[in-house]
């Protein structure tokens, strides 16, 4: 039976603590068992990263799995092997305009960061004034806001309100968090690779994650892993509990 994994970036295949993002790395033991799943299987890497940071990770770590699809933006964009869009959405404008309004207003001590993605070029955003660098607020396709100080409770303000929006998502990622269109997560994007091959109607799937943003791709999967560090509230989600991402796999392929 043909086989789907689906695993998150960060603080999955790379640990937060691990440190800086230009030294972070992937476990040899991962790699080497993800090169073996994709011989015959199809991981899907899943991930709140934008494609331009997504791909530069994996240009840096040399990282060219087969058969493998990229989710990035939370769903928001979604890549084949070969790293062509097969999938984009933009987020409304008025929502945009509404979640920049809002981070400024509560950035008022400047602890916080936004980067605002339109497919192409990430706008770093800091001041009021940034704004007008974002040349067309229509083809944005994820706000992320996130905590200089790697602080949760730094965002949460951000996230509670942002949270009462209509006609978006808001994904929490540990210190980050994602806005992205409607009906837009990783579970969609999922469900939009594993239709992709009508004649593959019977498969498994697994999904690999550590935190919040992960938790709608284990209500798709038939086996869910998660790690014995990550919060709570995921934990609870997930139907196995593990250390390393090569366990996972393992644990997958037996089944």
């Amino acid at each position: 039976m043909k086989k789907y994994l689906a695993s998150d970036i960060d603080g999955t295949l790379l640990k937060h603590n691990n440190g800086s993002d230009q030294e972070r790395t992937i476990l040899d033991e991962d790699k080497q068992v993800l090169e073996q799943f994709t011989k015959q299987h199809t991981l899907i890497i899943s991930t709140g990263r934008n494609k331009i940071s997504t791909f530069q990770l994996f240009n840096r770590l040399n990282l060219h799995f087969p058969n493998t699809y990229y989710i990035t933006s939370n769903g928001a964009q979604i890549f084949d092997s070969e790293r062509r869009c097969i999938f984009q959405m933009t987020l409304k404008s008025e929502i945009s305009e509404q979640s920049l309004k809002l981070f400024h207003h509560l950035n008022i001590h400047s602890d916080l960061l936004c980067s605002v993605f339109d497919g192409e070029t990430v706008y770093l955003l800091e001041k009021q004034e940034d704004t007008k660098k974002i040349p067309d607020l229509s083809k944005i396709i994820n706000i992320c806001v996130e905590s200089k100080n790697k602080n949760i409770s730094d965002i949460l303000a951000f996230y509670q309100k942002a949270e009462a929006f209509t006609n978006c998502e808001v994904h929490q990622n540990n210190w980050y968090v994602d806005i992205v269109p409607q009906n837009i997560s990783k579970a969609f994007a999922i469900h939009f690779i594993t239709n992709l091959d009508e004649s593959n109607k019977s498969h498994q799937l697994a999904a690999v994650g550590d935190s919040w943003n992960d938790i709608p791709m284990f209500a798709i999967a038939d086996e869910s892993y998660t790690f014995h560090q990550s919060p709570i509230e995921v934990k609870q989600k997930a139907t196995h509990h593990i250390d390393h991402v090569y366990q996972c796999v393992a644990d997958f392929l037996e089944r």
